[in-house]
């Protein structure tokens, strides 16, 4: 049975310099004598394959398919949209920012990142001290794949998920230089590690998956979103959330503004739970679950336990709770600035400081 093979975009076009080549020696000796797929001219493409779409229109058409066999790589075309393109460097500029005093310079987010050296001194200039030992240079293939895989496994404890279920990274995509899965895997660290950035909405790219059936190369699209739009409720949710002011001017006094947002958390919910205020704040609401419980004690009413994840073990039970949450906070008109359900199941501190400061400008007299 035939399997699909992923291919990244270099090796696409090197598998392309090679069958022009190899079929530039077998029309030496007759096309008869040989299987080779022969060159269609533009008038006879399919629609959809024209010149005004894909400017490497011909391209799959000069390729050796056996029978069934499937070839599956990002579209050339969609690596170059604009929002791709910013993205990727917003992310080599945190990578090579917060690198600095490695004297590392991170160029490709494929070539560079791919054996994993580099995950692994993100995760240690984070303080993962796990990482600590991943960091030595490998020469062998075997030792990255190693390598690689202890990362992927940090990473994914870290942000409380496993990536067989995730499905959107795995060490064996990341180490094929899959762009769709490591882009995944930067942007959900950078979410993590608060970056000081804000990614561009709805950046995707195109898989194109070829396939020959019945002697003819089909193909399919299938687009794989890597961000998404960031939630704007009503006129204020392009607003700066005064969260975000007070910390432009004052970056020292996150940790003044996360005591006070814990102790106005902890005096609303003494009644109904031992609040844990000796854990960081962006742990304790990470979940979703004491979002709702306080959102219920200020409003005065109580969402049926069985619409609640208690205790999630996974991240759809925890976006799950985040989102039945947002439906909260909408219905009673606080504004969420812009804050995604992703950002605070990832424990991102600011965007979960932004929503507790919200809720309590409304309810500070309650």
């Amino acid at each position: 049975m035939a399997q699909t093979k992923k291919l990244t975009y270099k090796e696409w076009m090197e598998m392309r310099k090679s069958s022009e080549e190899h079929k530039s020696f077998l029309d030496s000796i007759g096309d008869k004598l040989t299987g080779t797929l022969k060159k269609k001219p533009t008038e006879n493409i399919p629609m959809d394959y024209k010149q005004d779409r894909y400017d490497w229109a011909e391209d799959w058409t000069d390729f050796q398919f056996e029978e069934g066999q499937e070839i599956c790589t990002v579209e050339p075309k969609s690596i170059k949209n604009a929002g791709v393109v910013q993205l990727t460097d917003l992310l080599l500029r945190w990578i090579n920012n917060t690198l600095a005093d490695e004297r590392v310079l991170v160029k490709d987010v494929t070539e560079d990142i791919h054996d994993g050296q580099i995950l692994a001194l993100l995760l240690r200039h984070h303080g993962i001290s796990e990482a600590n030992d991943l960091c030595v240079v490998t020469g062998s293939l075997a030792a990255q794949r190693q390598r690689v895989e202890s990362i992927i496994h940090l990473i994914d404890s870290m942000l409380g998920l496993r990536s067989a279920d995730w499905g959107k990274w795995s060490a064996k995509r990341v180490h094929e230089k899959d762009l769709v899965a490591i882009l995944h895997l930067l942007v959900a660290l950078a979410y993590h590690f608060n970056a000081p950035i804000r990614f561009p909405d709805n950046v995707s790219l195109n898989y194109l998956i070829l396939k020959k059936e019945n002697g003819k190369v089909v193909h399919q699209l299938r687009n794989e979103p890597i961000t998404q739009a960031s939630f704007a409720i009503g006129s204020s949710g392009d607003a700066q959330n005064p969260i975000d002011i007070i910390l432009d001017a004052h970056p020292e006094k996150i940790t003044l503004i996360s005591n006070a947002m814990h102790s106005f958390a902890a005096n609303n919910l003494k009644d109904i739970i031992a609040y844990p205020k000796e854990h960081p704040i962006e742990k304790v609401f990470a979940d979703g679950c004491l979002f709702i419980f306080l959102i219920c004690v200020l409003e005065d009413y109580c969402v049926p336990f069985y619409a609640i994840s208690l205790h999630p073990n996974s991240l759809d039970e925890r976006l799950a709770n985040v989102k039945l949450f947002f439906q909260l906070v909408d219905d009673a008109g606080i504004p969420r600035y812009r804050v995604r359900p992703e950002d605070v199941v990832n424990g991102d501190l600011k965007s979960i400081l932004r929503l507790l400061y919200s809720i309590y400008v409304k309810y500070r007299a309650v």
